[in-house]
C-alpha cells in the first residue's frame, strides 16, 4: 500500500477512531479562560502576529508533503458567535449518507468550486447551503494553516463571527445536526486525547475531544488544536 493509500483508507467505515489507545493530551499548557478570549483573539490575529503550530499537526502535514499535489482544494468557516455570554464554535454533524466524513464532526464547507472567487468564498457560499447562514452576516477575521486530510483534501479554514444566532436551516443531504461547544472548552487542552492507530501500514496519531455525545477527530479536532496552540501563544 502506497504513503497516499494509507493516509486515505485510515477514514474508511471499519476505523473506529474511539476505540483506539489514548492519553491525555494535557502536556502541562495552559489553560484560556473565556474571559481572556476576546483579547487574546485580536493578538493572535493581528497581521504581524508570529506563532509555532501545534507540533503533532505539523508532523501529519510533512507527512504528506511528497503527494500534496493531487490533493483537492476545499474551505471551511470556523463560525464564532456570542451566545450565553460566552463565544461558541458552530459544528457540524455530516450525514451518514455522504461519501467523504460521513457522520462526522465537522466545520461546514466543502471542495472549490469554478463558481467560487477563491477558498474564502467557497467556505462562505458551502456554510450558506448547508447551515442556511448568509455570508452578509459573517464576518470573516482570520485563517488558519491549510491542512491535508486523510481523505486526500487540503482544507483551507477561516474564523468568521456571525453577527446573530437563529434557528439554522440545514441540508439535510449533507448535514444531520448543527450545535455548539465552548470556545473555552476547545481552548482546554485537558479536553484532548491524543490516540495512536498503531495497526497500520503506517502507524499515526490523533486528536480526540468528546462534547456531550459527540466525538471530534480528525481534521476537525486538529485545526482546533492548532487553533488553541495560536491563542495560547497570544497570552
Amino acid at each position: 500500500m502506497s504513503k497516499a493509500q494509507d493516509l486515505i483508507s485510515r477514514s474508511s467505515p471499519d476505523f473506529n477512531p474511539l476505540i483506539q489507545p489514548s492519553e491525555s493530551a494535557g502536556f502541562g499548557l495552559p489553560v484560556i479562560g473565556g474571559d481572556e478570549l476576546p483579547e487574546l483573539i485580536q493578538r493572535a490575529f493581528a497581521p504581524e502576529y508570529i506563532w509555532q503550530e501545534d507540533q503533532l499537526v505539523k508532523q501529519w502535514n510533512s507527512q504528506k508533503d511528497v503527494i500534496k499535489s493531487s490533493f483537492i482544494e476545499a474551505g471551511v468557516l470556523i463560525p464564532l458567535v456570542l451566545k450565553d455570554n460566552q463565544q461558541q464554535v458552530v459544528l457540524t454533524k455530516r450525514s451518514s449518507k455522504l461519501r467523504n466524513h460521513r457522520g462526522q464532526i465537522s466545520f461546514p464547507g466543502g471542495r472549490f468550486d469554478e463558481r467560487d472567487k477563491d477558498l474564502e468564498d467557497a467556505a462562505l457560499r458551502e456554510t450558506e447551503e448547508e447551515i442556511g447562514v448568509e455570508r452578509s452576516k459573517i464576518a470573516v477575521f482570520g485563517e488558519m494553516p491549510i491542512f491535508y486530510t486523510g481523505t486526500g483534501f487540503a482544507m483551507s479554514s477561516y474564523l468568521g463571527w456571525l453577527s446573530e444566532v437563529s434557528d439554522f436551516m440545514i441540508d439535510s443531504r449533507e448535514v444531520e445536526e448543527v450545535f455548539l461547544v465552548p470556545l473555552s472548552y476547545l481552548t482546554d487542552p485537558n479536553n484532548y486525547r491524543l490516540y495512536t492507530a498503531p495497526n497500520t501500514a503506517l502507524p499515526f496519531s490523533y486528536y480526540g475531544v468528546t462534547w456531550a455525545n459527540h466525538f471530534i477527530w480528525g481534521a476537525t479536532a486538529s485545526i482546533l488544536r492548532n487553533l488553541y496552540q495560536r491563542i495560547q501563544q497570544a497570552r
